[in-house]
């Protein structure tokens, strides 16, 4: 069950292009906020008068020790239409944090992450939190399904995690790839 909390203002610091249809968007609160790794928000959006706001939900991009926080999200209807508007300085309100997808810091268990596209962000909030990098689980793999190679969000920074350690692992896995030298997983 979702409970009510009063709105936190925020203020845009960034809006930028992560891939040519996912965007991300940074920001500050305007009071402490504390999150787990892999919980959500709630974003009201103005549509014109207060009768007509709605809200959207929106996973929390970054891990909790971090800020500007941010947002990972692909353009597609009304709500993030509103956020790709948004410009440095602008304000937006929030609510939250909500979710219980959020990282079982046992050290005995292995760790598997499927998604697609934008949907990277609560992987990417656990994996890079300080609990979860003190707690190092047998295993962690990660399999991110995008359209094609520039559609990845975060690549750099996700292979740099593989990368680490022995046992994590990063499986992009490809729909349409642009090229023929693509040498990944394909479905």
């Amino acid at each position: 069950m979702k409970v009510k909390t009063s709105p936190i203002i925020c203020k845009v610091e960034e809006v930028r292009f992560l891939t040519p249809h996912i965007c991300s968007l940074s920001f500050q609160t305007e009071k402490p906020f504390e999150f787990q790794g892999g919980q959500y928000i709630n974003i009201l959006i103005p549509d014109g008068s207060v009768e007509k706001a709605f809200s959207r939900n929106y996973s929390i991009a970054t891990p909790p020790e971090k800020r500007p926080l941010e947002l990972c999200f692909e353009l597609v209807g009304t709500g993030t239409s509103y956020l790709n508007r948004l410009k440095p300085g602008d304000t937006f309100k929030i609510r939250g944090p909500y979710g219980e997808f959020v990282f079982d810091s046992n050290p005995n268990r292995h760790f598997c992450y499927v998604g697609t596209g934008s949907g990277i962000g609560p992987f990417r909030s656990i994996a890079f939190s300080s609990v979860f990098q003190n707690t190092h689980p047998i295993s962690v793999t990660c399999i991110l399904g995008v359209e094609n190679e520039e559609e990845i969000p975060y690549r750099d920074e996700l292979e740099k995690f593989a990368l680490e350690k022995p046992t994590h692992h990063f499986i992009p896995v490809l729909s349409r790839p642009k090229s023929k030298d693509w040498k990944g997983k394909q479905g």
